[in-house]
């Protein structure tokens, strides 16, 4: 089961991968960075995936890289798409707004408006 769930979202973090590579003909070497060694099912489904989006066959470089967290980063020449977990907490970090949980949310929005009644 838990093959089939990774399988789904790597197919859900590769659909929006999108690349022209005009006239190439031969076998494209891609490189793909997970966070941990997937199973050869996983690494079969996003062959078939980018083989299917990029219009040609393809050659998978597999590397492994604890440090991305999670997701999947691609790379095909100059080109990379990166759906690690550790982008998307880099990204957070530049709006911290976005982590506040509901709680604290409203308590921060309290404090702005008892600031604004007080002054």
């Amino acid at each position: 089961m838990k093959t089939e769930e990774n399988i789904a979202l790597i197919k859900q973090q590769l659909s929006d991968f999108k690349i022209d590579l005009g006239s190439i003909k031969e076998l494209l070497d891609v490189n793909v960075t997970t966070a941990k060694k997937l199973s050869a099912d996983e690494y079969q489904s996003i062959s078939v995936i980018l083989t299917e989006k990029l219009g040609r066959e393809i050659f998978l470089n597999k590397k492994v890289d604890p440090s991305i967290l999670g997701g999947i980063i691609v790379q095909v020449g100059d080109k990379v798409f990166d759906a690690s977990a550790l982008r998307k907490l880099k990204k957070m970090d530049r709006k911290p707004w976005v982590m506040l949980s509901a709680t604290s949310w409203r308590i921060t929005m309290w404090m702005l408006i008892w600031k604004k009644l007080v002054s």
